[in-house]
């Protein structure tokens, strides 16, 4: 079924961030500080007045927070709750897509969205090894992680975003993906790539 909704967008959003930042890095309009954990706000009369790090306090007029599921966190810190809940997002890759190896799109396959069981499949693009991402949204029973458990270093992988993938969990799902999208099974799963994405939801699943 054609979704009018459903697309790609190239390139892929952290991409054109990446660009952006370093670009206006490189004008002088930009300063950023890698590795520099936030721990807390220097308020005063009630509004914040700047950021404390590990490595000193930045000074700001204002300050937003866009740090996505770690924003109750960091809202805590400033005595000011932040509604989203971190939720548990399966991503599974499949491939490479042999279609994808030594050709000049970036794009080999348009996404599918498999509505009737609350999935996606869609193609990562040759800059991202030219495979078939299976994403899943447990709309039912959705699981909510503690902001609090983010980085558990019993749960997660290379990044505090990623998290080991139970298939036991997704078993029902992925056997509907394999039939009605049987090139997946011809692919072969990638586990080494596959994981438990974490996303930010609000409580009403409305925009924040």
């Amino acid at each position: 079924m054609w979704d009018p909704d459903a697309g790609l967008v190239v390139p892929r959003s952290q991409d054109v961030v990446s660009f952006a930042v370093e670009s206006s890095k490189e004008k002088g309009s930009l300063t950023t500080y890698a590795d520099t954990p936030a721990i807390g706000f220097e308020i005063e009369n009630g509004r914040v007045i700047g950021v404390k790090t590990d490595k000193g306090t930045i000074k700001a007029d204002k300050v937003v927070i866009a740090s996505g599921i770690w924003g109750p966190l960091i809202g805590e810190m400033a005595g000011v709750p932040v509604p989203l809940s971190p939720v548990e997002h399966p991503l599974l890759f499949f491939g490479p897509l042999p279609q994808a190896q030594g050709v000049e799109d970036f794009l080999v396959y348009p996404l599918l969205r498999d509505q009737g069981n609350s999935a996606y499949v869609r193609d990562t693009g040759r800059l991202h090894g030219g495979m078939l991402e299976w994403g899943y949204y447990e709309d039912k029973e959705p699981r909510l992680v503690d902001p609090e458990d983010i980085g558990n270093p019993e749960k997660t992988m290379t990044s505090d975003s990623m998290r080991h993938l139970d298939l036991e969990e997704i078993a029902e799902p992925l056997e509907k993906a394999f039939e009605t999208t049987p090139i997946l099974n011809e692919l072969g799963w990638d586990e080494r790539s596959s994981f438990n994405g974490l996303l930010s939801v609000t409580s009403d699943a409305f925009s924040f």
